[in-house]
């Protein structure tokens, strides 16, 4: 009402971004409201967070069901919110049990009964986050490490310690270790043992002298998921690289991509999907 100039064009744009991904995802642009379920706002859910990472452009509110966009940078962020909607609210539309705050499928697939749409959600995860890429692993070293490895591996003519000297660097030196240990998983023993030896070949082979090392020998994923871990920055809370929030830039470049092979484009509905813009909140 303060507004009325702004408050019709974010009005405008969403009727023109709804009509545009109806056509992109086939539904009938009726029931893109979930059946009524799900509301929109404009710069009505307060001012946001100026502190770490600034207030969003956009969010999603599972408990009261609503999208808001920001009255300065909502625009380009409604499919990303729209698709967190649905997997909300879609175990309540097929009548499974009423959505709560913590239901998302992409986080827990078993929400869902056995049938084609769990099954669809499991492989879309594998998709987007299985592959051959080792994640990074960070290696505390003490000096007293960088000792015990150059006893242990210097002389040796068995077991890990030759396999960590004959590996060559320090990547093919733990992969060596893990192949070494892995029948032993389960056993409390045998993995401290598989733990100290791994930091033994990081402290072998490295020439930095840093107290903490990075190293490519975590567990394989896809690009997709490493990217998302490094825009993460390795902090211990997931945000990017959650399955919730890939499962949305995902579906913000389907839509991105399938405007474009019909020569359209709207920047309203979806926009800055590619890692090369993770700096602009969406």
């Amino acid at each position: 009402l303060d507004d009325p100039d702004s408050a019709r064009f974010h009005v405008e744009q969403t009727a023109a971004a709804m009509s545009d991904l109806s056509d992109m995802v086939g539904i009938d642009i009726g029931a893109l409201g979930l059946n009524g379920r799900l509301g929109m706002a404009f710069g009505a859910r307060g001012r946001g967070n100026a502190g770490f990472g600034g207030a969003a452009a956009a969010t999603y509110e599972p408990v009261e069901r609503v999208i808001n966009l920001t009255k300065q940078s909502g625009g380009g962020s409604l499919a990303h919110e729209w698709v967190h909607s649905v997997d909300n609210l879609l175990p309540e539309l097929m009548g499974v049990k009423e959505s709560g705050k913590g239901d998302f499928i992409t986080e827990n697939p078993n929400i869902l009964p056995d049938g084609p749409i769990k099954n669809a959600f499991v492989k879309l995860i594998s998709a987007m986050t299985a592959g051959e890429r080792p994640t990074a692993e960070n290696f505390k070293i003490t000096d007293k490490d960088r000792r015990l490895a150059k006893y242990n591996i210097e002389g040796a003519y068995s077991g890990p310690g030759k396999a960590i000297k004959q590996a060559g660097n320090a990547v093919a030196a733990i992969a060596a270790v893990d192949d070494i240990f892995a029948r032993y998983s389960g056993n409390k023993r045998s993995e401290k043992n598989w733990r100290t030896w791994r930091t033994l070949a990081a402290a072998y082979y490295d020439t930095t002298g840093e107290e903490v090392i990075s190293l490519p020998t975590g567990r394989k994923v896809s690009n997709f998921k490493a990217e998302a871990m490094n825009l993460d920055g390795g902090s211990t809370k997931q945000y990017w690289s959650s399955d919730k929030e890939m499962f949305a830039r995902a579906f913000q470049s389907y839509i991105e991509d399938k405007l474009a092979g019909g020569e359209r484009q709207n920047d309203y509905l979806s926009v800055f999907a590619d890692n090369k813009y993770w700096d602009d909140p969406i």
